[in-house]
């Protein structure tokens, strides 16, 4: 390291530091960017990650899907709103009721002619019987007639169930009404007296006649509030909250779909709630707890979403089965007219049911798609692995070396790895940005952009970003004339378990200082325990084929041509971050990544020995490929021992990276040989299949 060197990595110091601790935003604003992250996943697998309704709001055919549904709920929430909303009293001088069908089936079109088996027939307006004007009643086989001697206004009718047979009962009847010898018109029928079945109406018609015997049945020919809240007005919800995911999807706004979600199943469960508290005010307690129980089913989808949207669509299936049960439930054991579902079947909880399932066996056949993807690279694996096993003192070093592994997790618990942040670092960044201001105004000799404490932390580390580039342009051009102050020593810092690291930002500065640490600290150990590396060139020319060296061969050469493992990549990181961990940057924790790679069992214990055992390591995690237990399907055959650890040497803590989590590989030299570019890509279509 020449002395030039020195002093510019002690003149940015202090800025690593503030970045490191301190939350940007230019990174972590690209997570925002749904569709990005899911371009190359499969259409049906994006239902399946860790944020599926936005992932899913990506897709053409979900948009699409979408448009569907808000179209079919706009026609019939606008149809069933002209139906709630038409003039509340009629008034005429004769009404006539038709049966149409009875209990029993019997119908005009194809048995018998149905009869009006019913022992009276009068008005309501209000709920109250129309007592005024002379009536007078005739009957002919299906209709009873009532005629007034004047117009009559009425909002509602009843009729009276007759002693005899309940399968002669109508379900199915018109009422037509008109004044003089003018044309009939109809003010109700069966239909309009309607039961909750769901955000869409597929009644067939069947009216609920009780089999109570001599009961009078009050029929309303216009829907009351709890039915229009119930039905247009949650039709209304549906079709406000499609029509704004599809705008969302298509002006790539994909990320608000999950809120979006939440608030409109909400408040189709409120509506629910308040349709069922007008029913049962209203001496309908049946009706009442049938809407009670279904508004469990929208507040059930908003939870789930909420907290865990990776298996929504196998909750919604079993929301869906719940619906239907509770219909089969209802109409057995409350209405006891069971046979009403072959015409009248649950049409949501169907939908739900079938919809989940359909997606769920659609998942299934892209996991065996993606598995034929890799078959061949996991056929090669798995005939090393088998080769491994067969030779006894092989064997016999992995069974050994199994049991080391468990002993150290064992000793570190539950291998609980996340992105913590350090105690006190909020006063740490704020302090060191101050005294790294007033250097600089000390030395600037243009014009100063300076930190004042009433700046927020975001608008602090914006103009903290312009000092720093002018800052290292100044060092690199050697206009600088003199170094700053040294600062004083940093105080005791360490991991706070209870602050998760919230931005990408943050995280990749770290990982950027943190890789020169850990490229450092591989090298150490791969000395002590005869550890290889890649190569990228070999006598000069670029190597074919996975070639690997011994770093105590290499250690004497002058920049070795070694195939260092990189930063994860911005774009792949948000892809996991996406599809897995819930937009969750602290469970990122191989950003900053190495390998060393063992020509024997024996070497790879060591190895992993010599890293457990170093005093300025700390291992959070290990998971042991190499143990006759795993089941590498998982990772298409290939295996390796992974830890997860950090570093507390000087130089992390100096940068006050000692947080850090970063991976570090231990690979068997026969799975390394394996390796090669054209088997990454195809394990990068597995990925993308799994949507992972």
């Amino acid at each position: 390291v020449t002395d030039t060197q020195r002093q510019l990595h002690d003149m940015m110091a202090p800025a690593y530091k503030i970045n490191c601790t301190t939350a940007g935003d230019e990174l972590h604003s690209q997570i925002q960017v749904v569709n990005d992250a899911m371009q190359h996943a499969n259409r049906i697998g994006v239902a399946f990650t860790s944020k599926a309704a936005a992932a899913m709001l990506s897709k053409r055919m979900w948009q699409s899907g979408l448009f569907l549904v808000a179209s079919l709920a706009l026609v019939w929430s606008v149809l069933n709103t002209i139906r709630a909303f038409e003039p509340s009293y009629l008034s005429y001088q004769e009404y006539r009721f038709t049966v149409l069908e009875q209990r029993s089936g019997t119908s005009g079109r194809d048995r018998a002619e149905p009869t009006a088996h019913i022992s009276a027939l009068g008005l309501l307006r209000d709920g109250c019987r129309v007592t005024s004007g002379a009536a007078s009643e005739t009957r002919a086989g299906a209709q009873v007639t009532v005629r007034y001697d004047k117009e009559v206004p009425m909002n509602g009718f009843y009729f009276v169930t007759h002693g005899g047979e309940p399968d002669k009962d109508p379900v199915r009847f018109w009422l037509h009404a008109r004044t003089g010898n003018g044309e009939w018109e109809t003010v109700s029928a069966s239909s309009w007296r309607i039961r909750a079945t769901g955000f869409v109406d597929f009644n067939d018609g069947r009216f609920p006649t009780p089999r109570a015997r001599n009961q009078r049945v009050d029929v309303y020919p216009r829907a009351g509030w709890p039915w229009v809240v119930a039905f247009p007005g949650v039709q209304f919800v549906v079709l406000t909250i499609s029509f704004t995911l599809v705008a969302c999807g298509a002006l790539g706004r994909a990320r608000h779909a999950e809120w979006l979600l939440i608030a409109g199943f909400t408040a189709v469960a409120i509506l629910q709630v308040l349709g069922a508290s007008g029913e049962i005010g209203q001496g309908r307690r049946e009706e009442g707890a049938y809407w009670l129980l279904f508004a469990l089913a929208p507040l059930a989808m908003a939870l789930m979403i909420a907290v865990d949207e990776k298996h929504i669509i196998a909750r919604m299936t079993a929301v869906g089965a719940y619906l239907c049960l509770l219909e089969l439930v209802f109409a057995a054991a409350v209405w006891q007219e069971l046979s009403e579902l072959t015409m009248s079947p649950p049409l949501t909880g169907l939908l739900f049911f079938l919809a989940g399932g359909s997606l769920l066996g659609a998942h299934a056949m892209a996991l065996w798609r993606a598995k034929r993807l890799i078959q061949e690279d996991k056929a090669k694996y798995d005939k090393v692995w088998e080769r491994e096993l067969a030779d006894p003192q092989t064997k016999q070093e992995i069974d050994k070396f199994a049991e080391s592994v468990k002993q150290v997790t064992k000793r570190i618990g539950k291998g609980w790895a996340r992105q913590m942040g350090l105690k006190e670092a909020e006063f740490l960044s704020v302090s060191l940005l101050s005294r790294y201001d007033k250097a600089y105004a000390q030395n600037a000799d243009t014009k100063y952009i300076g930190w004042t404490p009433h700046l927020s932390r975001q608008k602090a580390y914006k103009s903290f970003r312009i000092k720093k580039r002018f800052l290292l342009m100044r060092a690199l051009t050697s206009n600088w004339k003199t170094s700053l102050p040294n600062m004083p020593d940093c105080p005791s810092v360490y991991v706070d378990v209870q602050t998760k690291i919230v931005s990408l930002d943050q995280l990749y500065m770290q990982a950027h200082c943190m890789d020169v640490v850990l490229k450092a600290k591989v090298q150490e150990w791969a000395l002590k325990a005869d550890g290889w590396f890649p190569l990228t060139r070999q006598n000069g020319k670029p190597c074919a084929v996975p070639t690997f060296a011994k770093w105590s061969d290499l250690k004497q050469q002058h920049n070795p041509a070694v195939k260092w493992g990189k930063v994860k990549s911005v774009s792949r990181s948000i892809e996991k971050l996406l599809r897995v961990y819930q937009a969750d940057v602290s469970k990122l924790v191989d950003v900053c990544r190495q390998s060393i790679v063992f020509n024997s069992m024996t070497d790879l214990a060591r190895g992993f020995d010599v890293v457990v055992g170093d005093p300025h390591v700390d291992v959070l995690r290990v998971v042991n490929r190499l143990d006759v237990e795993y089941d590498a399907r998982e990772s298409a055959g290939y295996r390796d021992v992974k830890l997860n650890i950090r570093i507390n040497a000087k130089e992390a803590v100096e940068l006050y990276i000692n947080s850090h989590v970063c991976e570090l590989q231990l690979i068997h030299m026969d799975f390394a040989t394996l390796k090669h570019d054209a088997g990454h890509q195809r394990y990068k279509l597995f990925r993308d299949e799994r949507c992972e």
